[in-house]
């Protein structure tokens, strides 16, 4: 079944996706993800305390999704893609200058609201702005930059201050580029896993990525030994960076000649063995941060191709409130209950990735032969 679009998108639009991506990608990762929550742990104190301010972040990140879903309109996609990024320097400036903790979880909600609001609006309509041709090398390229990016030295092991003022900057280059992202050709993919049985086995599958991803994040993250095994020298952060990039710029290609299904399947074999390499200590740890950082890149081009392909708001917004938000929570409080991620989790989660490509793979065999029929 064919479903692309038609017309050749301007370079101009082409560079503009990918900053707007590498941007959008950069601000959730060094900000939301990590800034953001070395700013508000001493307000915080304990990491039940913690965890409401995360709450309140992924609250805020569900309703800014259903908020741009409402909201969207195609022909005014440049004008709110830039308050969008707007918002998400407004929210970041915000953090810094809260004072108190009821004025800091207010900005965890703010942030949340702000960011997706932003990823949604931005996720909508890049089919109608670069077409079907390219998206995935543009994801792709976005991604890979905005991962790499956070792994530079410089950037990595900046103060969580200076790394907000970083993400707000960042977020002001995203409002500027959305000015050349131009609606080109209004479209919505055809293909049968976009339709509510597809959609629910995609929203699934990712759903168990960013879960897995989100709990091996936070595991490295608060157990020293294995974040100075990761993260810990210059060397090891220039790895990671070229490699996430040379990973999301081959998942982007795979994902244009049609491979959806095997990118998600190799980002998960290979986040499934980073998980459970990481309680090994020693050479498993260098290997986990090889399988991490790969199957992370791998599975992110992915999280956002699969509803920017679709051409639908609505689909945008179901995969990242549920997948993106909900998974991520659901991901972070396993770690910081269980300080691990169990093998039986990595099983499920398997289950549920490969039950899903195959439902997926029904659906599509069985549209085929209605057509040939």
């Amino acid at each position: 079944m064919n479903d692309r679009t038609e017309f050749t998108p301007e370079r101009s639009a082409l560079i503009a996706a990918v900053v707007a991506i590498a941007a959008t990608y950069f601000y959730f990762l060094i900000f939301a993800e990590f800034a953001f929550v070395e700013l508000v742990r001493p307000v915080a104190g304990t990491d039940t305390r913690l965890r409401l301010y995360l709450t309140l972040l992924g609250v805020g990140g569900i309703a800014g999704s259903l908020l741009a879903a409402w909201r969207f309109r195609l022909d005014r996609f440049p004008r709110q893609l830039a308050t969008a990024f707007r918002a998400c320097g407004a929210a970041a400036a915000f953090v810094l200058l809260a004072r108190g903790e009821v004025m800091l979880l207010a900005s965890g909600l703010t942030v949340g609201l702000a960011l997706g609001w932003l990823t949604v609006t931005l996720c909508a309509g890049l089919r109608s702005m670069v077409g079907t041709g390219q998206l995935g090398l543009v994801a792709g390229l976005g991604t890979g930059l905005a991962y790499a990016a956070c792994n530079l030295p410089w950037v990595f092991n900046a103060s969580p201050y200076a790394q907000t003022i970083m993400a707000a900057v960042v977020a002001g280059f995203g409002a500027i580029a959305a000015f050349w992202l131009v609606p080109q050709e209004p479209s919505v993919s055809l293909w049968p896993e976009y339709r509510p049985a597809g959609l629910a086995a995609w929203t699934a599958v990712l759903l168990a990525l960013v879960g897995m991803d989100s709990a091996a994040f936070s595991l490295i993250q608060h157990t020293p030994d294995l974040r100075a095994g990761t993260w810990g020298s210059t060397g090891s952060l220039l790895g990671n960076a070229g490699a996430h990039l040379a990973a999301a710029v081959a998942a982007g290609l795979a994902l244009d000649r049609g491979w959806a299904g095997r990118v998600v399947l190799a980002g998960f074999a290979l986040l499934a063995g980073a998980c459970l390499m990481l309680g090994s200590g020693g050479i498993g740890v260098l290997r986990a941060e090889t399988f991490y950082t790969v199957g992370v890149s791998l599975y992110s081009v992915a999280l956002l191709y699969v509803p920017a392909r679709s051409g639908r708001v609505r689909t945008s917004a179901l995969v990242f409130a549920v997948a993106g938000w909900i998974g991520s929570a659901l991901g972070i409080g396993m770690a910081q209950d269980l300080a691990r991620v169990p093998a039986a989790f990595v099983i499920m989660a398997g289950l549920v990735v490969v039950g899903g490509l195959v439902w997926r793979q029904r659906l599509t065999r069985r549209a085929a032969a209605t057509v040939v029929t």
